[in-house]
């Protein structure tokens, strides 16, 4: 269990640094583009990093923490899913999706 958590924090670490290189720029992402082509690839590592913490604090005493991340996965779908279908996806709302600092505050452990 301590190596799942530490390879999570690994994860996550991961994610928060990146989080400002995808969302840099203040320009929306239009679908077709290499820069979204770089935030599909991000927003789909995140949704993977999502999904296992999500999984990992299930039925835990920590069951608040994996909802949250429940919820952040809907979002980075949502994201997904609106550059895979052609619509332009704003830096705020991916950022928005990408940004797991609140894990904190429902009892996550880092």
């Amino acid at each position: 269990m301590a190596t799942v958590r530490r390879m999570i924090t690994s994860a996550l670490i991961i994610a928060m640094l990146s989080t400002s290189a995808v969302a840099a720029e203040d320009a929306m992402v239009t679908p077709g583009t290499p820069r979204a082509a770089q935030v599909l690839t991000r927003l789909r590592e995140a949704e993977l990093v999502d999904q296992m913490n999500y999984e990992s604090y299930l039925g835990s005493r920590e069951n608040d923490v994996a909802m949250y991340y429940y919820s952040k996965r809907r979002h980075v779908v949502a994201a997904i899913r609106k550059l895979e279908s052609g619509e332009p996806v704003s830096p705020e709302e991916i950022k928005d999706a990408l940004d797991t600092s609140e894990a904190w505050r429902y009892g996550a452990t880092f």
